[in-house]
């Protein structure tokens, strides 16, 4: 009676073993395949996400290179305000040159548009109607300081760097 006892008692521990080992590896297989299906589908997600910044900045690129942009901050300024509404995620968009002038739009957590402008030489303050709408910023701040110029200028082309914070 106890030979039958324990060896039904171990046929029982041996099935239930192979079940909880069968189980487990079900479990993590099917846990593996979610996980990577999430990660695809992330990735895809992310890279359609940033396709638009990858245009707005290839097209201001061209812009700056042809000088429709580049020689005059105002022009500079508009764009990257229609470079935001265009993009209603796009938080900022911006320009800092050689010489330390920096112009950039952003977006304020009111949804407002505001273009930020510094520059080292001496400048004179925003003319026109759209004034009330801009801000020119006299401070001390120069952009070739920052961590995205400096990758910008060490890559000599179009980077990704981590989060900003200004």
């Amino acid at each position: 009676g106890v030979t039958v006892s324990l060896v039904v008692t171990g046929a029982i521990a041996l099935v239930a073993w192979a079940n909880l080992a069968n189980t487990r590896a079900a479990i993590v297989e099917l846990t593996d395949g979610q996980v990577r299906e999430l990660l695809a589908s992330l990735d895809a997600r992310v890279r359609d996400h940033l396709q638009g910044a990858v245009t707005a900045v290839q097209l201001s690129e061209k812009l700056m290179n042809n000088a429709v942009l580049r020689d005059d901050q105002d022009v500079l300024a508009r764009h990257f305000t229609e470079v935001l509404r265009a993009n209603p995620t796009f938080a900022w968009a911006s320009y800092s040159d050689a010489a330390g002038d920096f112009t950039g739009a952003y977006r304020a957590p009111d949804a407002s548009l505001h273009v930020s402008q510094t520059t080292i030489k001496d400048g004179g303050a925003i003319k026109g109607p759209w004034e009330r709408h801009y801000e020119r910023i006299a401070n001390d701040y120069d952009p070739r300081d920052e961590e995205f110029y400096k990758a910008a200028k060490q890559a000599g082309k179009v980077t990704w760097i981590g989060p900003v914070i200004f």
